[in-house]
């Protein structure tokens, strides 16, 4: 048993570093304290960026459920408040609304606070 926990351990501290380094630009802030954004994650052939971008004015806040194959969407980045993008839709593999990604964090932290027992599984919360 002591050798499993050492090994799970291990893994997780391997694991650690290169989720450090993809979680470098994760604000320091809660997401509830932040300013309201939605997430557009781009597709492969945009190297999957992951765009924060001011909240979309989307009928009734719905994201469709197919996007449209032709146009583009205007959105301003919250890292550039004063440049309008336009977005094409057939480039946006995903759109993450604020209120989605808010009830993502909420039930991750839930899970953290229910199945956490040691240092080691608290590495999964970070």
């Amino acid at each position: 048993m002591l050798a499993w926990r050492f090994l799970a351990i291990a893994a997780l501290l391997l694991g650690y570093g290169s989720r450090l380094a993809a979680e470098e630009n994760k604000p320091a802030t809660p997401l509830l304290g932040r300013q309201p954004f939605d997430r557009i994650t781009l597709d492969s052939a945009n190297n999957g960026a992951v765009l924060d971008v001011e909240i979309l004015d989307l009928p009734a806040r719905k994201v469709p459920e197919v996007f449209p194959t032709s146009g583009q969407l205007e959105v301003t980045r919250l890292s550039e408040p004063s440049v309008l993008y336009n977005v094409s839709w057939t480039s946006i593999e995903k759109i993450e609304l604020f209120e989605q990604l808010l009830l993502s964090d909420a039930k991750k932290q839930i899970a953290c606070l229910l199945y956490t027992s040691d240092a080691a599984d608290d590495l999964l919360c970070v």
